[in-house]
């Protein structure tokens, strides 16, 4: 049997289910004094959803301008938080 690694973003890393996994991602937000203004964790679990695989820095991109400038982030740090979720399952 030959088995391959996946590589980038898939939605059951987040967790059980798409509600599960928005809940895992509001948390994260919510630990790091995040606030999610435009349905930033949304928009990124839907685009993991539609594109498994995807990299953790066009995941983030799904994010709204708004979610950046309210938290005084950049796309990496919320790609980093992408990637710290699924390092801790």
């Amino acid at each position: 049997m030959v088995t391959t690694a996946r590589t980038g973003l898939h939605l059951d890393a987040f967790g059980m289910s798409p509600k599960h996994a928005l809940r895992r991602l509001l948390t994260e937000f919510r630990n790091r004094g995040w606030r999610d203004p435009g349905d930033a964790a949304l928009l990124v679990i839907l685009k993991i959803e539609r594109r498994p695989g995807i990299g953790a820095d066009r995941a983030a991109a799904a994010a709204p301008r708004e979610f950046f400038d309210v938290n005084n982030i950049q796309k990496k740090d919320l790609a980093d938080a992408l990637t710290a979720i699924v390092a801790r399952r």
